[in-house]
């Protein structure tokens, strides 16, 4: 860790602003806006849940939400300033946005693929065809062209000893997936939750992306220039409040997660029962290895035209030091 973000990290852990020298905290300033993208994803739930505790507002941030849910869109958005915070899926236009000196960086690791949990993506088959039938051969699948479920179909489908880019893919939007699946348009889609629970109900759960591909590190969160340089210090209070937000959802299924939940992402409360939930480590720190792999395969299949190295695209300093005060929360009892 190079000396100035050593500093960042001393700095930030003590929760003050007037520099490495001194040692006393400051009360949280003024509410500070953060702008943050805001998907229709179940990837989204630690973020809705931590800004319906008022956690974030305990940090002294006030967190305006951006609906987003294409990658692209929001990448634009975070390297123009438009954005603040960027979650969401791997992308090689997230890679390539580093690679070539833009200023955002990856601060935190979101939900894995737990090889010990449930099924949050998967291949599922059309009704009426077996397993057996697609291991001789499907045509034609559901899959984004460069993204994560495409990488993730791919290694799915290698496990069959069958090469994707032999299919022909195309992405269709969310709403139409059952339809064309029901009406044979294609053959298969790769699909992630709550999809996976709606679709699987009449066609097959065929491919478990986290038998594939283990730990793979399904999504990040992004800083941009204003959390990365101009305000570190929201940056990490941003952390620390996002973090409780996992805690919660960690939970799982109770009363008052399905309830708010169903309220703050209008989803059936049926469906959110019934579907696989995200595994989000506490600790928030992203498994780079997979990370790599991926840029690699995306640079195999001309996705993306160059690279950018482990300290190019992972900045360390803001969750090591959101941890102390992320501890302090865990350990004060309720009212104190």
């Amino acid at each position: 860790m190079s000396r100035s973000s050593v500093c960042l990290v001393v700095l930030l852990s003590a929760g003050v602003l007037a520099g490495c020298g001194s040692a006393q905290p400051e009360a949280a300033p003024v509410l500070r806006t953060v702008k943050v993208n805001r998907n229709s994803h179940m990837t989204s739930g630690p973020l809705l849940l931590a800004e319906d505790a008022g956690y974030f507002a305990e940090q002294g941030l006030k967190i305006e939400f951006v609906d987003m849910n294409r990658g692209e869109e929001s990448l634009i958005a975070l390297l123009g300033g438009e954005l603040d915070v960027l979650h969401g899926p791997l992308h090689p236009g997230l890679l390539t946005a580093v690679a070539r000196g833009g200023e955002i960086r990856i601060v935190a690791g979101l939900n894995v693929l737990d090889p010990q949990g449930c099924t949050y993506h998967a291949i599922v088959l059309r009704p009426g065809l077996t397993p057996e039938e697609a291991q001789r051969g499907i045509r034609r699948l559901d899959a984004s062209r460069d993204g994560s479920t495409r990488y993730l179909a791919g290694r799915m489908l290698a496990t069959r000893g069958i090469n994707i880019d032999t299919l022909n893919t195309l992405k269709l939007p969310a709403e139409v997936i059952g339809h064309s699946l029901g009406n044979g348009s294609v053959d298969a889609a790769s699909l992630s939750e709550p999809l996976v629970t709606r679709i699987g109900r009449t066609g097959t759960v065929w491919l478990r992306s986290h038998e594939a591909t283990p730990g793979f590190q399904w999504s990040v969160m992004s800083f941009g220039k204003k959390l990365l340089r101009d305000d570190p210090e929201a940056g990490v209070r941003f952390l620390t409040a996002y973090r409780r937000g996992v805690v919660l959802f960690r939970e799982g299924k109770t009363p008052g997660n399905l309830e708010r939940l169903e309220r703050l992402t209008q989803e059936d409360r049926k469906v959110l029962e019934a579907s696989c939930w995200p595994s989000f480590p506490t600790d928030l720190r992203p498994n780079m290895s997979s990370v790599l792999d991926y840029q690699q395969w995306a640079l195999e299949h001309d996705y993306l035209d160059e690279t950018a190295t482990l300290a190019q695209l992972w900045d360390s300093s803001f969750v090591v030091a959101s941890d102390s005060a992320f501890l302090r929360h865990l350990t004060i009892p309720p009212g104190n």
